[in-house]
């Protein structure tokens, strides 16, 4: 198997197995790094809404506003794995005391996403991609 192969591989496998850190650790922190975020990790917890959809936050947060007020919040949803930690562009809603919701199902359900604030990279109409940090400590 290739080097390309085995990072679609493993990639596919997180996506099936990856959980929201529910506290910070070194990979984290790595993945913050990264993204040159000096920002403390939350979670935000889920609130399904009958119009929203997955893999699209944005427009489901601007819906929400539609309905509800409130606000966007630009950032990163948090994920884990045994292969990757990986940071998700990500856009949540706030409601008018400031309370963060995420309301952007998933394929498979959380009650809460690891999240954090970063509304210097709002969405543009551009995707914004992923960054990944390895875990495993394998040179690919």
């Amino acid at each position: 198997m290739n080097n390309d192969n085995l990072i679609n591989a493993l990639s596919r496998q997180h996506h099936l197995t990856a959980v929201a850190p529910t506290s910070s650790n070194k990979f984290v922190e790595e993945l913050l790094d990264e993204l040159g975020l000096d920002a403390t990790p939350m979670r935000v917890p889920f609130q399904n809404e009958t119009y929203s959809k997955e893999v699209s936050c944005y427009f489901n947060v601007e819906e929400k506003i539609k309905h509800d007020g409130g606000g966007i919040v630009y950032g990163w949803a948090i994920w884990q794995s045994d292969y990757l930690c990986e940071a998700e562009h990500h856009a949540v809603w706030h409601d008018a005391t400031g309370k963060l919701l995420d309301i952007t199902p998933k394929p498979r359900h959380f009650d809460n996403i690891t999240f954090v604030i970063d509304n210097d990279r709002p969405y543009k109409g551009i995707t914004i991609g992923n960054v990944r940090i390895n875990t495993t400590g394998s040179s690919l």
